[in-house]
């Protein structure tokens, strides 16, 4: 072969494997992502039930006593 088509050819193989890489890169950015987006809503939820759970005790709490008044 000549110079010039080993040239060509590195080229070409050096070109697939910068794609094969930039591609990689792109999946596991992607699912880095999509896994950082599910957290954060876990998270959000997770404290939006913890918030409800607290409101929902503040209010047993405040019915037991008001019902504790009456019984006395």
């Amino acid at each position: 072969m000549s110079d010039l088509m080993l040239f060509k050819v590195n080229i070409k193989s050096s070109m697939l494997q910068q794609s094969k890489l930039i591609n990689s890169r792109n999946i596991w950015k992607e699912k880095a992502v999509n896994r950082a987006e599910e957290l954060r809503e876990a998270r959000k939820t997770k404290k939006r039930q913890q918030d409800k759970i607290a409101e929902l005790k503040a209010e047993i709490k405040h019915l037991q006593k008001s019902n504790s008044k009456k019984n006395v």
